[in-house]
């Protein structure tokens, strides 16, 4: 597939087959994660990646794992990089002394946008129309009004920080990683015992920011 994508059109003329066939197994593959859609074109989504990743193969990404090693011990606290998958997101390396992170990093195991930091990320980057789709679908109202509010959050500042999840004590903080187009490829985060990082948000939040554009600005020189 062409980097800049291909429409339903070419895709059908390229195997010889109706549009009416093509559109509907196009369909599935956005719904898994194999292929991403934008202005009616469609580009490879997250999901070889994935197979990759669990072929041990090493596609290549913005962070490597020196850089979250780094930001690690910069931070003290528990460093972690997701990819979107569809209606889902997979942690695809992480750094820390987290068992569990640790389990969802290298088992891939996928988990709903609706329900992490990283995959309100994610959403505060839907086009408005599908975003109101995919929250449409949603049965937990309070659920989705948590979620619109915190993506208001997001665009305006650019970051997510969450001093409270499935556990008591953790806390979070995100931001999104953009490629050379501006489109949204990871989300970085930073993860911790709330005690140890509420005190320290805005310097952890700029360490965040710092590691994500050096790594984003070393990607863009690199031929």
């Amino acid at each position: 597939m062409r980097p800049d994508g291909a429409t339903i059109t070419e895709m059908a003329k390229a195997v010889d087959a109706p549009i009416s066939s093509v559109q509907g197994f196009i369909n599935g593959l956005v719904a898994t994660g194999y292929l991403n859609e934008s202005d009616r074109r469609y580009r490879l989504g997250a999901g070889p990646y994935v197979l990759a990743l669990r072929s041990r193969g090493s596609p290549g990404g913005i962070a490597t794992h020196a850089d979250l090693e780094t930001l690690s011990q910069q931070t003290g606290c528990d460093v972690l990089v997701a990819i979107r998958v569809g209606d889902d997101l997979v942690y695809v390396d992480e750094v820390g002394s987290s068992t569990y992170l640790q389990y969802l990093s290298r088992t891939r195991s996928r988990r709903p946008l609706t329900d992490t930091v990283a995959g309100h990320i994610f959403l505060s980057r839907m086009a408005p129309d599908e975003l109101d789709y995919f929250l449409a679908s949603q049965s937990d109202h309070d659920k989705v009004s948590t979620i619109l509010h915190e993506i208001d959050n997001i665009r305006r500042d650019g970051v997510l920080v969450r001093l409270q999840s499935w556990r008591t004590d953790a806390a979070t903080i995100g931001v999104p990683i953009d490629d050379q187009h501006g489109r949204i490829v990871e989300v970085l985060l930073l993860g911790g015992d709330r005690t140890a990082i509420e005190p320290r948000v805005s310097e952890l939040v700029s360490a965040l920011e710092a590691a994500r554009n050096e790594w984003c600005r070393r990607r863009a020189n690199v031929p």
